[in-house]
């Protein structure tokens, strides 16, 4: 890491602090959501608040960070039945210019948590973008399911939460250094809780197979890490001639690598 923040100061000291600033572009979302006639309204959350987008489907939306830092945020589709899909989205000005396309899909509640449903969440994660949310969703509800059932860490829960899981690392891992989309925070809360068990020694690695717990722990480390992995945009920043927002950049991530650095010092 530090070979990362050391490059990134070299770049800054290196590019012509006399070039002409590029304005940032708008970041944008093309949405779409099924069934299209049940959604209610659309909404952007952070925790400064909420924001309606309006109520149709498809539809682009263009939204105007603020920072370069990442603002984590909240994209929902509230359907008319009164319930919500929900899914992280990271807000930064690295990502304008940037077409990010999200799915949603209402939760069915008539399906069933039936082996043969978990079963197809080992299948491989399909290449789109709107196959990776139709897995994610479809393994979600299942895996829910059997938790409300009492069933979890059976092998049909086992299964639907390796497909949940492996669908969230397609989209957090798609683009480099980061992307925009998150990682699920009802996954993140059950992964982190596998981790915590199997360090305690109360549970072992291949107890949580077809889960591969070395991709969970991976996973997790990413996480911990995105503020610091945001210096791999400050030369696409320089690039881009957008120098003020890479130097903005620059000072953000050496203030974050610090802490993180004293904080691993503590433990």
């Amino acid at each position: 890491m530090n070979q990362i923040v050391g490059f990134v100061f070299a770049a800054l000291i290196g590019c012509s602090l006399g070039a002409q600033a590029q304005p940032a572009e708008p970041m944008k979302i093309r949405l779409d959501a099924d069934p299209r006639g049940e959604v209610r309204s659309i909404l952007l959350a952070d925790d400064f608040g909420e924001n309606e987008l309006g109520n149709k489907v498809p539809v682009l939306i263009d939204i105007n960070p603020e920072t370069v830092e990442r603002r984590n945020s909240v994209l929902s589709i509230a359907w008319s039945d009164g319930t919500q899909t929900s899914f992280p989205i990271l807000i930064s000005k690295v990502f304008g210019g940037k077409t990010v396309e999200f799915y949603f899909r209402k939760d069915d509640p008539s399906r069933s948590a039936g082996s043969d449903l978990a079963h197809q969440c080992r299948d491989v994660v399909p290449p789109t973008i709107r196959g990776m949310f139709q897995r994610l969703y479809h393994c979600r509800q299942i895996a829910m399911r059997h938790e409300y059932e009492r069933n979890r860490y059976a092998v049909a829960h086992l299964r639907a939460l390796a497909g949940w899981f492996d669908a969230n690392l397609a989209l957090y891992t798609r683009s480099k250094p980061l992307g925009p989309y998150g990682v699920d925070p009802l996954l993140l809360q059950r992964i982190r809780e596998i981790i915590a068990m199997i360090d305690a020694r109360t549970y072992r690695d291949d107890q949580f197979q077809p889960l591969r717990v070395s991709d969970v722990r991976d996973l997790i480390k990413l996480v911990n890490e995105e503020d610091i992995r945001l210096a791999g945009f400050v030369p696409i920043l320089i690039g881009q001639g957008r120098l003020a927002d890479a130097k903005d950049l620059n000072s953000f991530v050496r203030v974050r690598f610090d802490e993180n650095s004293e904080e691993s010092g503590r433990v």
